[in-house]
């Protein structure tokens, strides 16, 4: 029945094709039945790209009309956008033979780039536009740094940089999309890798906002505001008791997760004093993220060479447990899985 109702509401009610489709899949209680709700729902792509470049990563952009390409050969890395009618233009050559990834910002109107430091000991981060496909601003440090965050309303992209090693202190740093560098603190953290694991910090920000730093240390979780002009002192929120294993942060800012190994989740808002919610997630959990919208959040483990991945979706005031999935044993490298 949930699949009629899409079909007949596809042509004039979009949104309501969007609720039906996804009561399909929540409903749905076997691969076959998922299958064939999102079948149903398929109108086919807007537009067949062909590339004979050799692409390794692509990204699209928040609002789905813009495609960001990188292409890597034995000079250089470049990267290719893909305007909504399928048209593309290969951009100015920003760096050499390294491998650089793309992130595109919320108002899908700009994206950053940065390079691998291995083998060139330094990175360099680029703003660009993508309605304009040209070079807005760029800053390199030959230092340890932080995946930056970027904010299509403040027009700038927030740099964090390791100024005195995984040991010292966290530079935060703003490049403007007019080109304009400014420090506006630091904060002091020890992400030392050799560290216990017990005393390890570990530190987050919203890439997709730019107004948060969060941590966890000894089991105490805080929080720093980015501002226009400076940082805030840092703000203890709470504890989080047990082996600390995982944070992350909804990339627009607006809820973190903090982990420990026994599967306890807190979800919290960085703007007030206490956990959100707590949530029950598997024994030997390693890590959270959020999906690129926040408003799914996965849980991974890792037991005895077995993985298994917990989803919950966080659209209502309750997060929801949509699927427990036991992924097989481990090949021995557990990473952290990417998805929409």
């Amino acid at each position: 029945n949930l699949l009629s109702l899409g079909q007949l509401e596809l042509a004039e009610y979009p949104t309501a094709t969007v609720a039906y489709a996804a009561a399909s899949l929540e409903s749905g209680d076997s691969l076959e039945a998922r299958r064939l709700a999102l079948e149903a729902l398929w109108k086919g792509p807007t537009a067949f790209v062909v590339s004979d470049e050799t692409s390794w990563q692509g990204n699209f952009s928040p609002d789905g009309r813009w495609l960001v390409q990188s292409i890597k050969d034995t000079t250089a890395n470049h990267f290719r956008v893909f305007a909504p009618d399928g048209s593309s233009e290969l951009l100015e050559q920003a760096y050499d033979a390294q491998w650089a990834h793309n992130w595109i910002a919320s108002g899908s109107d700009a994206f950053f780039t940065r390079n691998s430091s291995q083998g060139v000991g330094y990175r360099r981060h680029v703003v660009w536009s993508l309605p304009g496909k040209k070079r807005l601003a760029e800053a390199e440090y030959e230092v340890p740094n932080m995946l930056p965050a970027i904010s299509s309303k403040d027009r700038r992209l927030v740099l964090f940089v390791l100024a005195d090693g995984w040991g010292g202190q966290l530079s935060v740093d703003a490049l403007g999309f007019d080109g304009d560098l400014e420090r506006l603190g630091t904060v002091d953290v020890d992400l030392r890798r050799d560290a216990p694991e017990e005393d390890r910090t570990r530190i987050v920000s919203d890439h997709l906002n730019g107004r948060w730093l969060a941590a966890m240390t000894r089991n105490e979780v805080s929080v720093v505001e980015i501002g226009d002009d400076g940082l805030s002192k840092p703000r203890l929120l709470g504890r989080h008791e047990g082996t600390p294993a995982d944070i992350a942060f909804d990339p627009f800012g607006r809820v973190f997760a903090t982990a420990n190994r026994g599967g306890l989740i807190k979800l919290w808002d960085p703007a007030g004093e206490r956990p959100l919610t707590t949530l029950q997630g598997p024994d030997g959990t390693r890590s959270v993220k959020f999906s690129g919208d926040g408003f799914l959040l996965l849980a991974e483990a890792n037991v005895d060479n077995l993985r298994q991945a917990w989803i919950w979706a966080l659209d209502a005031d309750t997060p929801r447990l949509l699927r427990h999935i036991d992924c097989g044993e481990s090949t021995g490298v557990f990473t952290t899985a990417d998805y929409a």
